[in-house]
This record gives C-alpha cells, sequence and structure tokens, in this order.
C-alpha cells in the first residue's frame, strides 16, 4: 500500500511521462531469477525434504536446549540455499510446537528462529532478496560473495548460538521430552528437482540464457509434477518488489550517499536506513550510489535484525507465529546490539 502511494507521489509530480520513465529502475533479471527461486523454495517446502529432516532431529533428541540448537544450525544451512522467507514457513511451525510441549517461551524460540534464517540466509547471493539484488547489480561470482560474507556469516552465527546457549540455559529447561511426531513421506523426485533448478539459477548468474531455460524448465516440470507449486506461488511478492525497483531506484537516483564515506561508515548508515525502510528498498536505494558492495551486504543483512521493520522475514515470523512486537523487540535488541558492536569494532578486517 506504502509503495503504490509513493509510486502515485512520484507520478504526480514527474508527470504521465515517469509511467514510461520509471520501468528503467526495474532490474528484470533479478525479477526473473526472484521468481525461479520462488518456484524452487515451494517445491523443496512441499517435498517435506526440509521437515523430515527437523522431524527425526527432534525424534533422536527429544526437546533440550541442544536440540533447539541442533534446530537453529540446520535453519543458518536451509536458509543459504533457500530463501529466508521461504524458510520460515517450514521452521515457524516446527518451534511453535517446540514451544508448546517445552517450558521455552514463544517469543524466544521464534526470534531465534528469524533471526537464524536472517544470518543463515546472509551467507549466499539467493540466500534472500537483498543479496539477490546486489549480486545480479554487482555482476559478482558466487564464490567472490561467498567469500567476501562469510566473516559476518562467521560472526553472527557464532554469536547467535552463543545467545541461544546463554538464555535457553538460564530458562532452566533441560529435561528431555520426546513427543509423539508424525512421519514426514518426501517426495525425493521433487526435492532433487527443485536442487536442479537451484543449480540452474545459479549457473544462470555466468551464462545469461540459463535463466530463461531454467524458467521454462522450472514451468513445465512443475506442471508435470505438483502445478500447485505454481499455483501457491507469492506473484504478489514480485509486484511489490517491481515497485520498489521503481520508488527507491529513482529516489536513489536524485538523493545521493556522500562519496566521504568510509566503508565502515557506510555499513552503520545502510543499518539505519533498513532500520526505517526495510532493507531490500534500503539496498535498491543505495545501489546507484554505492560502488562497493560489501558494505552494503554486510549493512542490509545487519539491519535485518532487531527491529521487526528491518526485515520482510520479521514481520513472517511474527504474523505466522502471533507474537507481540514488544516480546519480539525483548529478545531481538540485545541480539542485535550484540552483533552489531562486534561487527563495528572488527569492521576493518571485513575489507582487508
Amino acid at each position: 500500500m506504502l509503495l503504490t502511494i509513493l509510486y502515485l507521489v512520484l507520478l504526480m509530480f514527474n508527470g504521465v511521462s515517469f509511467l514510461t520513465d520509471s520501468t528503467r529502475y526495474i532490474n528484470y533479471r533479478a525479477l526473473l531469477t526472484l521468481l525461479i527461486l520462488l518456484y524452487a523454495s515451494r517445491g523443496l517446502e512441499i517435498s517435506g525434504f526440509l521437515n523430515a529432516i527437523a522431524i527425526r532431529i527432534i525424534s533422536r533428541w527429544g526437546i533440550a536446549y541442544r536440540t533447539i540448537i541442533i534446530v537453529l544450525v540446520t535453519e543458518l544451512f536451509a536458509s543459504m540455499i533457500i530463501m529466508n522467507d521461504a524458510v520460515l514457513f517450514i521452521y515457524i511451525p516446527l518451534i511453535l510446537s517446540i514451544s508448546r510441549i517445552s517450558k521455552y517461551d514463544k517469543a524466544l524460540l521464534v526470534v531465534l528462529a528469524v533471526s537464524a534464517a536472517n544470518i543463515g540466509s546472509s551467507l549466499t547471493p539467493f540466500g534472500n532478496p537483498q543479496n539477490l539484488i546486489i549480486w545480479i547489480h554487482y555482476r559478482l561470482g558466487i564464490d567472490a560473495f561467498i567469500k567476501g560474507m562469510l566473516l559476518y556469516f562467521l560472526i553472527s552465527a557464532g554469536i547467535l548460538i552463543a545467545y541461544t546457549v546463554f538464555i535457553l540455559k538460564r530458562s532452566g529447561c533441560r529435561k528431555i521430552i520426546k513427543p509423539a511426531l508424525p512421519r514426514i513421506r518426501i517426495n525425493i523426485f521433487l526435492a532433487s528437482f527443485s536442487f536442479l533448478v537451484f543449480i540452474l539459477v545459479v549457473l544462470g548468474n555466468y551464462i545469461r540464457m540459463l535463466l530463461l531455460v531454467a524458467l521454462i524448465f522450472s514451468v513445465l516440470g512443475y506442471i508435470l509434477i505438483d502445478k500447485n507449486i505454481l499455483l501457491r506461488t507469492d506473484y504478489v511478492l514480485l509486484l511489490i518488489f517491481m515497485l520498489m525497483f521503481i520508488d527507491f531506484g529513482y529516489l536513489g537516483s536524485q538523493l545521493r550517499i556522500p562519496a566521504y564515506l568510509s566503508k565502515c561508515q557506510l555499513v552503520a548508515v545502510s543499518v539505519v536506513v533498513s532500520f526505517i525502510i526495510s532493507n531490500v528498498p534500503a539496498t535498491i536505494f543505495f545501489l546507484k550510489s554505492v560502488s562497493n558492495w560489501l558494505p552494503l551486504a554486510i549493512g542490509v543483512n545487519l539491519g535485518g535484525l532487531g527491529v521487526l521493520t528491518g526485515s520482510l522475514a520479521n514481520i513472517i515470523g511474527v504474523r505466522l507465529s502471533g507474537i507481540g512486537i514488544r516480546d519480539f523487540h525483548r529478545y531481538s535488541i540485545p541480539l542485535f546490539i550484540s552483533v552489531f558492536v562486534i561487527v563495528i569494532a572488527l569492521c576493518p578486517l571485513f575489507f582487508n
């Protein structure tokens, strides 16, 4: 709604010509890549592959704080290959089940799950939308992106695990409970096909025609395997991203970031802007005026932690779980402060 209002305001000030001129701000390659990844993420979700892994962990270890840590670790890795928003639709119901049969605070577990999705997705170019946009805009190799983000990922993931151990041990629930869990059937063919689509998208960054091949391949394949994957894909999200590209692409072209900002200052500024307008719009806003991708990537990923508005994943986690905004911030703010302080203190190391 706000994106539409902003678009209409820009249209009013720029005239009818803005209707055609604004299309130049749209990154169609990013939208195509996002669409294919949404298909693949939905395919993996429906295949039951990740659900089966999570349930097997609980069946093996029961509900204890170490089990929750294992679940979070699997979520960190899952978020590297499936967009963080999609991962939450799998892990939030699981974490709510853990909360119901244990003594752990639901809000705490939800914040830990959302943070794991945000942090895990920061490592790879297809883990979240802001990384995808940066990866495509700056024409990076997948190896270069992962190498650049590795230190940030290790620091933030390490702090998340330490924070989890500390706060869960304080809760005092160490009893191992082994609940009755449903048996999940894995559609191996669907999971394998979805992984193959992911591979085609990655290769499409190097061979552009492969993106079109991946689109045709995924659409035809999912029609034959399970057409509900195509029907249940969130196409509204594509429209939202199109408006983001137009609105914040235009604003970013008009409002330049001062060139004298250091890389560490750019990290801090992009964190603040992410807090205000969310990290995906912040990414688009900075693209035209930021030549170095790494400070931007670190800042917008870090800006996704902490406050509810920082990331779409935060909003999804709160809406799926039904926890209060105040409860969310009660656990998310201390985690963000811990990561932010360490990242800023070690900031020069990221750019050596």
